[in-house]
Formats: structure tokens, sequence, C-alpha cells
């Protein structure tokens, strides 16, 4: 039963007896009273009451003014009239009065259902309150401790509402503030008449032209002091009566770090841009000053003839009245330590004038003067520790002194030129991360990626692996440049066979990978014979027409498999098979497997050629570009097979890795590069050579100490050298696994070995890893130096990474240099050394010294004309 608290406005006991029984038949418990007259009524009324029950009329009390005293209280208790018969006119009137309900009392049956429908509805209004009242605190709270000032006003703009973070914002106490018209407190005089118009427009029309949307403003401190703020306000309506709240949040930190912000991103755009060092310096000058708030910027260079300090280049911004400044400028000159622009030149520390008036030069003071200029910023360009010019920046209005704007000053003037180079350099890596740098395709960490997401999303997918045939002959017969070109022409003929959502990847080499969403065998089958069809059709390469077939390989999921590593290797045994025919399409079969396909056949015969004389080295000169010397050669392997001919290394050496034969296969072309070494350094050439390691080779604990065997045999021969020997490493094996091969790096340099980063570029390099390595060389990847003669996209990478080269201190070695055009532009860039067929094609050992005899005039000095 529910209990409830009930107040009977009865005289007769008999009465009341029988309402207390029909509500307890009802399931309700009341603890009750009875009162008789309006001084019993008064004692008793309390707001813990959950109903009251009142007969209409008593001899000295009746319902009405029970319930008018109710009203008077304010108290929320419901009122419901139980009496004899009463005309319908006083019922209606009790009901308009506030009554509840009113029922007989010969017929109570209606009673406990009144009852409870009122209790229900108090229990509801009840609660309603305390939502109300509970969300009011909150408010309260939150508005008490926001970070946000919280400022309410009424419809005249007069202050109801002031938070403790408006006090600490604009200096007033909510005391002094609440009251006080908001335009005379914290809107700005220029301000106050939009103000209040804008106020006086929303009353009138109800236009919403700042309300419920954020906006910039200006505010002003108690002390005068202006100041930007972000402002949102809210309008509200309680009891007929218009009230607003504004949100108000100081953005001077968020102004100035934007301000900063874009100067940097505006003297970026213009430092990307070609010019000569007057357009570059205009740029800079108009960047910082556009973004920052100033009308006028110098820069003052030494003049070398006489040792004075002359204005070599301005910028005035649109409007300025600077000209009799400019003018005044251009006619100084100054010896280091007289006027500012000496005296800053001398002290090396930047100078800020809040009032050029104060400053101790009487010469700036009347320039400045004449032209109403009033605020001063002027900062040393250094480079390193070297003063080579002076920064001025003026402004027509008072700028206080801003210590984020001297940092940006000397930010730029120590990082200028490194900037320019590690933009461009973080730009291509970023790309090259997931695009092969030649062909521009998607790679194979791309490949995974979206295979992986293949698999899972699909019910069907499959991979096809195409591998060209006869790409060999191509680079024999014409070149890198043609084999080059043919594989940038790959891609789009295999786009035109399959659907757009469907993916083409360069997986390296001459080898693709294509990716058929929802393909089964049917669709896959279709696809490939769609694309060896196409590759039926020539290539048009540098003006020959080139016959070069595909062979494809195909495995399909989840027949077989449902991992994306696991359908590549299949697809890849696949390809191998189509390959003993050439020009033919596989599907991947367990047999293929189980029979051990062809690479498996071909690492046996690898192991035998180790061991039974069947590889040879030939050597590729590196040559410096400044002095044309002959700086070292690098060991090339090559193996020609007694039945597939010769075999290009990127046909084994990853599968040597994966196999184990990579060990034996290094431990051979180091041996033997060793021995090739001495044997040119005994017959008096004093030469150089550099070999490539694979990253199973980096990884094998025991490399460092077989090598240092090697070295030590070497040594006892007379003036043999560890530091004549240079191991390459390609950047993507190093990010592989970054800290272990710095470990192992390491433990090389500490042989005396000089080491190089190779292929540079190909790889997405932290710039943080590469800084660390103990590496003396980098080595451009000669995708991006083929052609840049013609393209100034690849240009500007090169130059970014001989520039960031240059700032790890380290040589960098261009590879794929084939022309003239491309040596003589990799000189003017700066680059140390450089290798490719321009200078020769790798050679055998037995031709390096009749090649030095010749093509280097007998010396170590190459001639182009006769090597070209």
């Amino acid at each position: 039963m529910r209990p409830i608290r009930l107040l009977l406005v009865e005289d007769r006991s008999s009465d009341a007896e029988l309402v207390i029984h029909e509500l307890r038949r009802a399931g309700l418990d009341p603890r009750w009273e009875r009162v008789e007259d309006e001084s019993g009524f008064r004692a008793r009324l309390d707001p813990s009451l959950d109903l009251i029950l009142a007969d209409y009329n008593l001899p000295q009390f009746d319902a009405m003014q029970a319930l008018a005293i109710l009203k008077e209280s304010q108290m929320d208790i419901p009122f419901i009239i139980v009496s004899g018969s009463i005309g319908d006119k006083a019922a209606v009137e009790s009901m308009r009065s506030g009554a509840s309900d009113y029922i007989f009392k010969d017929n109570l049956s209606r009673l406990a259902a009144a009852a409870r429908r009122e209790l229900e509805a108090a229990d509801r209004r009840k609660a309603e309150a305390r939502a109300r009242a509970e969300s009011a605190a909150r408010l309260s709270a939150i508005i008490g401790s926001a970070l946000d000032a919280v400022v309410s006003i009424d419809e005249g703009g007069r202050i109801l509402g002031w938070n403790p973070q408006a006090e600490l914002m604009f200096g007033w106490t909510a005391q002094e503030a609440v009251g006080r018209l908001l335009a005379e407190t914290i809107i700005p005089p220029a301000l106050r008449q939009a103000h209040s118009a804008g106020l006086a427009r929303y009353l009138a029309t109800g236009e919403e032209h700042v309300l419920n949307r954020r906006v910039e403003v200006a505010a002003i401190h108690r002390d005068g002091r202006e100041f930007p703020v972000e402002l949102s306000i809210a309008a509200i309506t309680l009891a007929g009566r218009r009230s607003f709240s504004g949100f108000i949040r100081d953005i001077t930190d968020r102004r100035r770090a934007a301000q900063t912000t874009s100067a940097h991103l505006a003297v970026s755009r213009a430092l990307a841009e070609s010019g000569s060092l007057e357009e570059v310096l205009v740029r800079i000058l108009e960047a910082v000053g556009t973004n920052v708030g100033w009308d006028v910027g110098q820069v003052w260079l030494r003049d070398p003839a006489d040792g004075m300090l002359w204005c070599a280049h301005r910028w005035l911004a649109a409007g300025s009245q600077a000209g009799p400044f400019a003018t005044d400028s251009s006619a100084a000159r100054f010896a280091p330590g007289k006027g500012v622009v000496g005296q800053v030149w001398v002290e090396r520390k930047p100078l800020w004038l809040e009032d050029i008036g104060q400053a101790s030069d009487p010469l700036l003071v009347e320039a400045a003067g004449r032209s109403g200029l009033r605020s001063a910023a002027v900062t040393p360009l250094l480079s390193g520790n070297e003063v080579n010019g002076i920064v001025e920046f003026f402004s027509h209005r008072t700028q206080e002194a801003d210590p984020m704007l001297v940092q940006l000053m000397s930010d730029l003037s120590r990082r200028i030129g490194e900037y320019i180079s590690r933009a461009q350099a973080e730009a291509a890596l970023h790309y090259r991360a997931s695009h092969d740098a030649l062909t521009e395709l998607p790679n194979r960490i791309h490949f995974k990626e979206r295979l992986g997401q293949a698999i899972q999303g699909a019910d069907a997918a499959a991979v096809l692996l195409l591998n060209l045939d006869h790409f060999n002959d191509v680079n024999d017969a014409f070149g890198y440049l043609a084999g080059d070109e043919l594989l940038r022409q790959v891609g789009p003929r295999i786009q035109q066979c399959i659907r757009a959502e469907d993916v083409v990847v360069r997986v390296g080499g001459d080898e693709f990978g294509i990716l058929l969403h929802g393909a089964d065998q049917e669709g896959a089958w279709r696809a490939a014979r769609e694309i060896a069809a196409a590759f039926e059709q020539p290539f048009a390469v540098l003006g020959h027409s080139l016959a070069v077939g595909a062979s494809i390989g195909m495995a399909i999921s989840p027949e077989h498999g449902g991992e994306d590593e696991l359908l590549i290797r299949r697809a890849d045994i696949a390809m191998h098979v189509a390959k003993r025919s050439r020009g033919t399409v596989a599907l991947y079969s367990s047999d293929y497997e189980e029979r051990g396909a062809s690479r498996l056949t071909l690492m046996a015969d690898l192991r035998r050629a180790i061991h039974e004389g069947g590889l040879a080295l030939h050597f590729q000169p590196v040559i410096e570009l400044r002095s044309r010397a002959v700086v070292r050669f690098e060991a090339l392997l090559r193996w020609k097979h007694a039945v597939h001919g010769m075999v290009a290394p990127d046909r084994f050496i990853s599968f040597a890795e994966q196999t184990g034969v990579i060990q034996p296969l290094t431990d051979w072309v180091l041996k033997t590069a060793l021995t090739q070494l001495r044997s040119w350094q005994v017959q008096g050439h004093d030469l150089r050579v550099s070999v490539n390691i694979s990253m199973r080779n980096l990884l094998d604990p025991g490399l460092t100490e077989r090598l240092a065997g090697l070295l030590e045999t070497n040594r006892r021969e007379p003036g043999s050298r560890a530091e004549s020997l240079t191991l390459e490493v390609t950047e993507s094996v190093v990010m592989a696994d970054p800290e272990r091969a710095l470990e192992r790096l390491g433990r090389l340099r500490r042989l005396g070995l000089r080491l190089s980063v190779d292929d540079f570029g190909t790889g997405y390099s932290s710039l943080t890893y590469l800084s660390r390595l103990p590496v003396s060389e980098m080595k451009i990847d000669r995708s991006f130096v083929l052609g840049i003669a013609d393209d100034p996209g690849k240009a500007a990478i090169v130059r970014a990474a001989i520039d960031l080269g240059h700032s790890l201190r380290l040589e960098v070695v261009a590879e794929g240099v084939e022309d003239r055009r491309t040596w003589d532009l990799l000189f003017a860039l700066g680059c140390d050394t450089a290798q490719g067929y321009y200078m020769s094609r790798p050679m055998p050992a037995d031709a390096v010294l009749p090649w030095l005899a010749s093509s280097a005039g007998g010396g170590a000095v190459w001639r182009p004309g006769e090597a070209a």
C-alpha cells in the first residue's frame, strides 16, 4: 500500500471515517489529520502533504476558503472537494478556483481513482520541479567555473550576470559590473554605436545578425587595453522579458599564433617559388609584413667593397604613406655599430622599438617621423655565427613588443635554406612511401593493404602477378632509359583492361600486381586473357617499336588462401610456372608448390654457381663531378645460367634471402671484390670498391665477424686498407628495423668500413634516424635522376635530396646519369659524385684497367668526350 499524508477538512468524524475507508480499499495508506476551522487548517498546512480533501460547507469554514489559503501559500498540493450535493454553478466555480476535482459523498466510488490520478500528477510536477532546480544549480556551477567569460544583459543593455572569468578577463568585479551598461564596460568606443544599433534592430524586428554564431570582435579591458575575443550570443525570453547571454573567449594567444603560423606558411610558399635573390627576399618581406601587420619591410646587406651597410631590398604595403622614408633609406649607408641597423649588426640581437621616437638614432627618428611610422622591429639574419644581413619592419601604428614575431624572424634568419630542402624532401618521402618512383603506380605496401581490405570485405578477390617477358633484352639493347619508359607504359595498358575499382601496382623490377575485387576464377581468367592480349601490341619506346609479352600468375580468394601474403606468394608461384612458356597465364595449383616451382630449382643452381665459379662481378665507375676523378667502382653481381642465360639479380636476390642462400652469396661477393681490389692495388692503382648488402645480411649476427676475417686477410697484403671498401645498404632496408640497423651499421663502421645509404627516396626515411646513421654517403635512386633535365619536378626533388644530404654532412651520389645534360645539371645543383651509362656501363674486372687507360686518360680523371 502506498503511504500518503492526508489533511481532511471535515466537521463530521463519521464522514471522515468513510473517506479513509474508501482510500484504504483502493490500496492507499493515509496518515491523516482532520480539521474543521481556518486556524486548524493553517496550522497543519505543510508542503509535505500529499493530498487535501475538503467538505464544501462547514459551520465555521468551507472548501473555497481553504483553497484560497492554499493558493496563497503557493504550495503544490492536490485539492479535492468531497461534499454533499452542491449546485453545478458552485462545482464549476470550485474547479476554476483551482480544485483538482469534486466528489459527492453519496458516490465515493470515484474518490480512489481521482486521488490516485492527482497524486501521480503531483509526483510528476514535483519531479519536474526538482529537475529544474538541479538544472539551474548545475548551470550556475558551470557558468561559475567556465573558462570563458559569461555575461548577461537585459533589453536595455545593462549587465545582469558576470561570472568569475569575466572578472579576470575585463578587470571588473561582478559587484562593480552588474547594473552597468555593457557598451561602457567592455565594448571599445569605435564599436559602441554598432552594438546599440544591433540591439535596437533585434528588439524591433527580431533580425538575428550575430545571434547563435561565433564572431570575432575587439573588446576592451578596464585599463583601456583592447584585445581580440571570440563571441557567441544567445537570446532568452522568460515571462515575456528578453535577455541576452554572451560567451566570450580571449583569443589573443590564438590570434598571435595564427599570425605567426600564417607568416611561416607564406614565407615557405615564397621560398618554394623560383626567382632571383631580390625577388625571393621581397616575397619574404611581403609574406611576413602582410601576415603580422607591418607596413614597411627592408633588408640591409653589407657592401663588400667598403664594408658599409646599405638597404638592398624593400617592400611597401599597398596604400602605405612611407614613400619619403623609403627614399631616405635608399640614400643611407651605415658602418657596423652606427645607427640602429649597425647596432643590431654588431650586437647580433633583435631590437623592438614600440616608439621609434625614443630610439637613439636621430636619422631614423627624423625619417620615420616624416612618414608617420611609429613602431619598428629589427633583427639580424644569421648564417651560422655570421651576420649576413639585417631585416627591419615598420608600422604606422604603435606595436607592442611581440616576442613571437622576434622568434619568427630569428627562425627565418637561421633556417630558410634548410626549410626549403627539408620540406621538399619530406614531401617526396611521404609520397614515395606508397608509390613507385618510376611509374607513379602504387607500390607493394599499398597492394597488401588493399588486398587485405578486399579479402575481408568481399566473397571473392583475385590476385594477378604479371612479369614482362624479354625485359632484360630491352635494357641490354636499348639502355635503361628505354627500359624505364617501357615500365611507365605498362600500368596504363593494364588499366585499360580492368575496371576502375581494381588496382594495378608495381611490385618491383619488371613485375606488376593486379587486384580484381569480387572476381572468381572465371572473372580472373577473363581479365588475365584480356591483359595478355593487350601485350601482343608493341610498345612505342623512344622511337622504337618493342614487342614485349607478359607472363601472368593468378591466385583466387578464398580457394587459394585467405591471407594477403599467402595469396601473393601463390600468385607468384603460378607466375613463374607461366614464365616457363612465356606469354601464358597460369592459375595456382598445389601441385606447383609441391614440385617446388622454378625459383627453388633456380636456388639450387645458384648454390652450385657459388661453389663452381658460375658467378662474376662487373664494375661501374663512380665519378666526382667537380674534378671528374674516378673515386671508386661499384661491384655488380652477374650470373650467366647454362639454361636461362643471363639472370638479372632482381630475379633471385629476394628469393635467395628467403631460402638462406643470401649468406654464402654475399660472402662470395665480398671475398671476390676484396680479392679484385687487392689485385688492382698490387698493380699500383689506388682504387676503391663498393658492395651492396641486403636486409638479411645486415641482420645476420655473423656478418661482422666474417667480414672482419676477410679484412684481416686482406690487410696482410701490402697497401691494403679497410676504408677502400664501401658497403651500400638500401634506405628501405634501414627503415625496416631502424634501431637494429643502427646497431649493426655501427659495428660495421668500427671495422673501418665506409658506409653508404643506397636508393635514397624509394623508401620512407625518418630524418631522425637518417641523421643518426653512421654513414658517409647518400645515393639518390636513379628513378629520380633519369630525365631531370626535362622535368622541373624531378629536378626539385633531386635538389632537395642534395641539400638534405649536405645538411647531414653526407657525400651525395646520383645514380642513372645517362646523358651530358643530366651531368651538367647535377654539377650545377652541387651533387658530389655520379654513376651511369653516360660515363660507363658496368664492365668485367679485366676491362677496368684498360678503361682507365683509355677513358680516363691513363690516370684517375675521366674524359667525358671519349666515354660518352
